[in-house]
């Protein structure tokens, strides 16, 4: 090809084993320098501006995709959607020969199952997830969503996985005081967290051991307290990310159980 142009990327919509969609109606939606539409036959991906390959044109929409899925998660308490890649349609916008028509190249790749297992839906929607409208993906969002969803696997205890998260959050900020004022996160909540996330906890889940030994272990309602702080944290690093002039309402422990 003279002159590759990727006109669209091709995704497969996953749904989750437990969820089912009676008729959605499909979504479009426009983002800067592509157009998505969601239907029942998957996701296309119309780029709007030129890029040689589907690498280069993933490196823009992937991002965004990643967003929409971890908006949902956090919105529905649950994941619903995931998208995975499917293939590219290419064309030739400079043809070796004047007069002969484009050359469409479409590229795809192979999907492989594993475990699948078939399980009658116990959840029926009528729409698909909203496209986020002021959520982004940045690279800590990525890297906190990770360690809570280790959590939410088994693969990490609570505390550890709320003190790393409040840490990360705390450093790209440069600090406690500088993250309660850049994120708009009132100090209350940033201290709560710190504290139970490292000062309590029992044998198998406590960060630390204090002068008196281990303290007593977490209640119940300080656990979900834990996890909603983790989740709001994860919302307000998305929400900064796609708007960081300041004009963010400011979160304060009345947004927590």
């Amino acid at each position: 090809m003279n002159d590759p142009h990727v006109v669209s990327l091709k995704y497969r919509f996953v749904k989750e084993p437990d969820v089912d969609y009676s008729n959605p109606p499909p979504i479009d939606h426009e983002i800067g320098s592509f157009r998505l539409r969601l239907d029942e036959q998957g996701l296309i991906v119309t780029m709007l501006d030129h890029y040689p390959s589907a690498e280069s044109a993933r490196e823009i929409v992937d991002p965004w995709l990643r967003a929409w899925e971890i908006d949902q998660a956090l919105s529905l308490g649950k994941t619903e959607l995931r998208f995975e890649y499917e293939g590219v349609e290419i064309i030739d916008r400079s043809p070796p020969v004047l007069g002969q028509g484009q050359v469409v190249v479409s590229g795809a790749v192979a999907f492989i199952s594993v475990g699948t297992v078939l399980v009658n839906a116990t959840v029926t929607q009528g729409k698909y997830p909203a496209f986020p409208k002021r959520f982004k993906l940045t690279p800590d969002l990525e890297t906190l969503w990770h360690r809570y969803r280790g959590f939410e696997q088994g693969r990490e205890p609570l505390t550890s996985m709320g003190y790393f998260c409040l840490t990360l959050v705390e450093q790209s900020a440069g600090g406690r005081k500088h993250a309660a004022n850049t994120y708009k996160i009132s100090r209350e909540i940033l201290n709560k967290l710190g504290h139970l996330t490292s000062a309590l906890g029992d044998v198998g889940t406590a960060r630390k051991v204090g002068t008196q030994g281990l303290s007593r272990p977490l209640t119940a309602a300080e656990r979900e307290w834990i996890k909603g702080a983790v989740k709001l944290l994860a919302r307000r690093l998305g929400e900064w990310a796609f708007d960081p002039s300041g004009a963010l309402p400011k979160l304060t422990l009345a947004d927590l159980p």
